[in-house]
């Protein structure tokens, strides 16, 4: 407590944390006032993101472990055709993905997909 009886935030609260994690008290004004609807929507967006780039590397592992198969060599290092080859085999799988994680999965682009859906 201060001289007049009042409690100080640094009674309660982690002040250098909070001065820290923000960085200025601009940044720390502009967080209290974001809606609750905006921070639904942000916080759905950063989910998806994840949740895509997450789908990625578990394509790209199940790409690889085709490929090495196929020539001997990871995605990153194999031809073309293979790649086409192991996106053929992971659809006709029937992997649940979107086409463009799967191109990206396997160094292809969405076009390059088009002729094996």
């Amino acid at each position: 407590m201060d001289e007049d009886g009042r409690i100080l935030p640094e009674c309660f609260v982690d002040y250098e944390a909070v001065e820290r994690f923000f960085r200025s008290p601009r940044a720390f004004i502009a967080f209290l006032y974001v809606r609750k609807e905006d921070e639904a929507a942000i916080k759905q967006e950063i989910y998806q993101d994840y949740m895509e780039s997450r789908s990625i590397q578990e394509l790209r592992k199940t790409g690889n472990k085709y490929s090495i198969n196929y020539c001997g060599r990871t995605l990153a290092k194999a031809p073309f055709e293979i790649r086409l080859k192991v996106a053929a085999r992971m659809l006709a799988e029937r992997l649940s993905c979107r086409s463009p994680s799967l191109a990206k999965a396997l160094f292809l682009q969405p076009a390059d997909l088009k002729f094996l859906v």
